[in-house]
């Protein structure tokens, strides 16, 4: 992976691309194209990178959509749209992928009066050349399929450039590389994605990614934040940037990122001019992950983000809804500050809510606030992508995109102490781009002063309206939780250990009689027919009604043991191996 914002890639692999055919043509290829570095990496895998943080198309309104990416650092956009591999048409004609970018820095003619930057420099090859002669060099690779969406509307087929000898790209006859979910550590990233394999790219299943807390060059606070979550083939959450220039202030904090800040009210004189304390970054981070079919999991546990805090950030993506359980501890009482940033319209749900201003002093960017002092309740936001009264004139998003009346619900589960937030973020400062911003962003927090929390939350991307019902927690303690989600087409529990012991097992009974004996993390989705059991599930006993389902543990029929009907709850426990004569330890000595 590149180094930094993948933004600033740009300069790179055009010279790298260049450098590597001299090599070959000297007949030193094992210097360029074949060599391997010691970490492992390849001019092809540095190029390869670009597709394993591609979220799913967006749907622009034509038919030609954009292919959005990860986006990190300190050049990132203000909502709808950050970094693209494919940059797609709008309804107005505006779109399309260039094939140089300018000489001067931030991609402009000039970055003002400097000799370091300016007057002299060349340009540079764009993600269209890259993609060229990738298709040249590894035409198994796939890279054909994204030239093929960088025709113009109106093209049958990708017309090339005339430097690298390759023939027009039919888009019928491209074949898509495989997408597949994945951890890389190095680089401080997750990608999690529902639809796996080549189907992938044009699905309109959800696709998340996840910042670890690794350093990287001009780095924002962004450790153990969402760095984006897509489906039904449009964005829904990312972190916006509002000031010119590079990020200080509001868009270098954790402030501007889907992450928890802790003791955000702390002032501090720091370089990036936050005015508090930012989480650190760390390669003091442990992973565990499980992508199965039903459910794409990972968390991530670090004791030194904020020192004196032990954190896990765990995920749970589903085709319906992602479940997000994000705990803190620590030894003495910490104010947290859970956030989520999105746009639209928000609609926070119950009528207890009132305009307040309680944020102004920890985060005095944002404004409009509403405020809900939840009383320990489980408590709601809808946010619609809707058109404001008043729109742009040249604003390059047709009726189309408000026409779908997509939104996105986050519900999150009580606990005592919570004060819920609507409000609206930042808007964007950067005179490159529109003052006014293609959206109006909205930005979601809780807030706890406590010494140890769990923050629990349910986010259900919609089209017309959400269809989940029920979020409820069945039972909970300091290191474990189990909670239940039903819906249209949804009966599911999901179940997450943390801590030191989280490899030992646990049973959290429930009020109506539910219980689950399990460690790790688990995942049971229920229909009549069949229950999916996903994870280090050990036993259960899970209301089922008249139905008499399946029980199907990883994918196949559980050994041992067979489930069994007790009234409406099935019933199964993990056979553990008998100790025969010659397997029981021996006695202690004497």
């Amino acid at each position: 992976f590149y180094s930094e914002e993948f933004a600033k890639m740009t300069p790179i692999p055009g010279p790298l691309f260049l450098y590597c055919i001299g090599a070959r043509n000297l007949g030193l290829n094992e210097l360029g194209f074949g060599h391997t570095g010691k970490g492992g990496a390849t001019m092809r895998g540095h190029i390869e990178s670009l597709l394993r943080i591609i979220y799913p198309r967006i749907d622009l309104g034509t038919d030609r959509p954009q292919y959005p990416r990860l986006t990190i650092g300190d050049v990132r956009s203000y909502p709808p749209f950050q970094d693209f591999t494919v940059s797609g048409y709008f309804p107005n004609g505006a779109g399309g992928d260039r094939i140089w970018h300018p000489a001067g820095a931030w991609g402009g003619s000039t970055r003002g009066k400097s000799k370091q930057w300016d007057n002299d420099k060349t340009e540079k090859m764009s993600q269209r050349l890259w993609f060229e002669l990738s298709h040249k060099l590894w035409p198994e690779g796939g890279f054909d399929y994204f030239l093929a969406q960088m025709r113009a509307p109106g093209q049958e087929l990708y017309i090339p450039t005339l430097y690298f000898g390759i023939s027009p790209v039919d888009p019928k006859k491209v074949a898509p590389p495989d997408a597949r979910s994945g951890i890389y550590p190095e680089r401080g990233l997750v990608m999690l994605r529902m639809e796996e394999g080549a189907d992938y790219w044009e699905s309109p299943a959800p696709a998340v990614g996840m910042r670890l807390t690794t350093a990287y060059a001009h780095h924002v606070n962004d450790s153990l934040a969402l760095t984006g979550y897509y489906a039904l083939n449009r964005p829904f959450y990312m972190n916006p940037k509002s000031d010119p220039g590079y990020a200080f202030g509001f868009s270098r904090s954790v402030r501007s990122h889907c992450s928890v800040m802790v003791d955000g009210h702390v002032k501090v004189e720091d370089w990036g001019k936050t005015g508090s304390i930012e989480p650190q970054f760390t390669d003091d981070t442990e992973t565990r992950q499980d992508f199965a079919p039903e459910v794409k999991f990972v968390a991530a546990r670090t004791k030194k983000r904020y020192e004196g805090v032990d954190e896990t950030r765990s995920l749970f993506l589903t085709h319906e809804y992602l479940v997000d359980f994000s705990a803190h501890s620590s030894a003495k009482p910490r104010s947290y500050t859970w956030i989520i940033h999105t746009y639209g319209e928000a609609q926070p749900e119950g009528r207890q809510w009132r305009e307040s201003q309680e944020l102004a002093e920890l985060i005095p960017q944002l404004f409009d606030e509403k405020s809900l002092a939840t009383a320990g309740r489980s408590w709601s936001v809808t946010t619609r992508q809707v058109g404001r009264e008043e729109e742009l004139p040249d604003s390059p998003l047709g009726e189309a995109w408000f026409a779908r009346k997509l939104g996105i619900r986050m519900t999150m589960l009580g606990e005592e102490g919570t004060t819920g937030y609507a409000t609206r973020t930042p808007r964007p400062g950067n005179a490159q781009a529109d003052p006014a911003g293609l959206v109006n962003g909205v930005t979601i927090l809780a807030a706890r002063k406590t010494p140890a929390t769990m923050f629990i939350s349910l986010h259900e991307p919609f089209e017309g309206e959400p269809r989940i019902t029920d979020f409820r927690q069945i039972a909970r303690t300091s290191e474990a939780a189990a909670v239940a989600v039903a819906g249209a087409n949804v009966n599911d529990r999901l179940l997450l250990k943390i801590g030191d012991q989280h490899d030992e097992p646990v049973t959290l009974e429930g009020e109506d009689g539910e219980s689950f004996k399990f460690a790790g993390h688990g995942f049971v989705r229920v229909t009549p027919e069949q229950v999916h059991v996903r994870g280090d599930v050990r036993g259960l006993r899970l209301r089922v009604g008249k139905s008499q389902p399946q029980l199907l543990v990883n994918g196949a029929a559980p050994a041992g043991a067979p489930a069994t009907q007790d009234g409406e709850f099935l019933v199964w426990e993990k056979s553990e191996p008998a100790l025969g004569w010659n397997m029981r330890p021996s006695p202690p000595p004497r």
